[in-house]
């Protein structure tokens, strides 16, 4: 764990995270409809997981900051803007502005960052 702890890791949050309760919205009951645009989400989720550990077993600090990022661009895709909230992205588009990946630790309210390898 010494490499995983020296990652340049950090977590941001919304000192009102009132946005976070709509993250949901009516995923899981497309979900439950077998909706195929949920269920494709969900087994790239679960990809992006196993190549994730790859990564941290590789000491890939570069592919993880891609992986995070990837992480981040199929929730969006899959939950919209206005289901994500204007303040929870307006924090990731300021890791990214800082060159830093960045995705959600949970429902939103959050943002997990890790800085680029240089």
């Amino acid at each position: 764990f010494d490499w995983l702890a020296s990652l340049p890791l950090f977590l941001a949050y919304e000192a009102d995270p009132s946005d976070s309760g709509k993250i949901h919205s009516n995923v899981r009951a497309r979900y439950d409809a077998k909706d195929q645009e949920v269920i494709d989400a969900m087994r790239h989720f679960a990809d992006l997981t196993v190549q994730a550990r790859a990564a941290l077993e590789a000491r890939d600090h570069g592919k993880l900051c891609d992986l995070m990022d990837e992480n981040f661009a199929t929730r969006r895709g899959l939950y919209g803007d206005a289901c994500l909230g204007q303040n929870n992205l307006r924090m990731v588009e300021i890791c990214r502005r800082f060159g830093a990946a960045a995705k959600f630790p949970g429902s939103g309210g959050a943002v997990l960052g890790l800085c680029r390898p240089s």
